[in-house]
């Protein structure tokens, strides 16, 4: 039978009492009924393979259903895996139920849509074989977010097998708006709220995300995860005519949807004209290759992640551009209620790159950064050490404070309140209260 794309799997014995005792309190019993050859047919196992039982002392049933509950999600293991991690993977999936003689420890969380019965001695065993669990990722639909989701997708795919992922995709109002600045409409919420929404009202379980586009207020309903490692942070310089900003004459415009960028910008290069562009990113590089633009700035990640590298005239160090808070690293945001999630997530976050966004993160939170500010955070971590940079500045580029601090990777939310308590003591409350009149 095709178990590889079914699960989980609902063990039954149904046998009368004097007979249930015989199976629960036998390991020899309990061993025959585990390795007897029509389970192994079925499954198509080594015959090498060895399932132990268990013997119940004291009535420990409890200990006893977790036992076989185990040997039995090592069974599908052994059969659906195609490596040692998905093995792995399986069995921490623990999707297996056993009843005997309709007894369990916990009560059946779902209905079977398959049943197939056999008998071994005067045990009726029962397979109900379940469909395969659903995740419904939520996302953009532009060119980068679906990369992006399908890198997840498949990620998680060759993770859990027995799991069926699929893709929601939307247009967010983020995408519709594109004729005035992200700091003129809302900010770059506007990316994110419908995807949310949608795992708020069931249609999705899951969302990722770019970790830049995700705002500081976010519905408790829902985890943040970031997935690792991260692509490249930095800022990269795109121009057909020119190979970085110091190659452009007076008056040369350059594209950004990025108040920091153009505070970066003007700060260093104020004969440059710069103008806001918005649009995805096939969108900012045709109006680049229309004229519109001398050069433009994008993020290094997205050109890198559509196999668009070669567009790169020039990176910026992150001393000359400090990047956004989050930027080149994906987040995975779910519903907090899900009974699997949480766990299989787990194995797609790298601690180094998630201590690094939260501590950018709580920079940002705590001076209440969006995008109508120019603010910039960027962690590095080099062994246990955090190193984080921010900064603060108006538009114009007049004005610019920074701050920077390290600590170890485990107090990452200690070092992002103490960068954002140096910004404040050098007055970024008075920079940022003047953008925002």
């Amino acid at each position: 039978m095709g178990i590889g794309h079914a699960a989980p799997v609902v063990v039954q014995v149904f046998r009368n009492i004097a007979q249930m005792g015989e199976i629960t309190e036998s390991t020899h019993h309990c061993n025959g009924v585990l390795r007897a050859q029509p389970i192994q047919t079925m499954f198509q196992l080594d015959p090498c393979l060895v399932i132990t039982g268990t013997t119940i002392t004291n009535g420990s049933l409890t200990y006893s259903f977790d036992q076989l509950e185990n040997n039995f999600t090592f069974l599908i293991a052994q059969c659906v895996a195609q490596n040692p991690a998905q093995k792995a993977n399986i069995v921490a999936q623990r999707q297996v139920l056993v009843q005997i003689g309709g007894r369990s420890h916990v009560r059946p969380p779902f209905k079977a849509s398959f049943m197939l019965e056999f008998h071994i001695s005067d045990a009726l065993i029962v397979f109900f074989i379940m469909p395969s669990p659903e995740i419904i990722i939520a996302t953009r639909e532009s060119r980068l977010a679906l990369w992006q989701a399908e890198h997840i997708q498949q990620q998680m795919a060759g993770l859990y097998p027995l799991a069926h992922f699929s893709l929601l995709g939307m247009t967010t109002t983020g995408d519709q708006i594109l004729d005035r600045t992200l700091s003129a409409v809302g900010g770059k919420g506007l990316f994110v709220k419908e995807l949310e929404l949608a795992m708020l009202e069931g249609r999705a379980h899951m969302a990722v995300h770019s970790m830049k586009d995700v705002p500081m207020n976010r519905p408790s309903e829902l985890v943040l995860r970031v997935a690792g490692p991260r692509e490249d942070p930095r800022d990269a310089f795109v121009s057909n005519n020119h190979e970085n900003l110091a190659a452009l004459p007076a008056g040369a415009i350059v594209g950004t949807a990025s108040l920091r960028r153009e505070c970066q910008i003007r700060a260093r290069f104020p004969h440059l004209d710069v103008r806001p562009l918005r649009g995805n990113l096939d969108t900012r590089l045709r109006k680049l290759d229309q004229g519109q633009y001398q050069a433009i700035i994008l993020a290094a990640a997205g050109l890198r992640r559509l196999g668009l590298a070669d567009r790169i005239r020039s990176l910026i160090d992150t001393e000359d551009s400090l990047p956004a808070v989050g930027q080149g690293a994906l987040g995975l945001e779910f519903l907090a209620n899900h009974p699997t999630l949480g766990n299989w997530i787990d194995a797609l976050v790298d601690p180094a790159t998630e201590a690094c966004v939260f501590a950018e993160r709580t920079v940002s939170c705590r001076l209440a950064g969006s995008c109508d500010v120019p603010l910039g955070a960027f962690a590095e971590a080099e062994g246990e050490i955090l190193t984080l940079r921010a900064f603060v500045g108006n538009p114009a580029g007049t004005r610019i404070i920074r701050a920077c601090q390290s600590a170890p990777l485990s107090q990452y939310k200690a070092l992002g309140d103490g960068v954002a308590m140096d910004l404040l003591d050098q007055g970024a409350a008075d920079i940022l209260n003047a953008c925002r009149a």
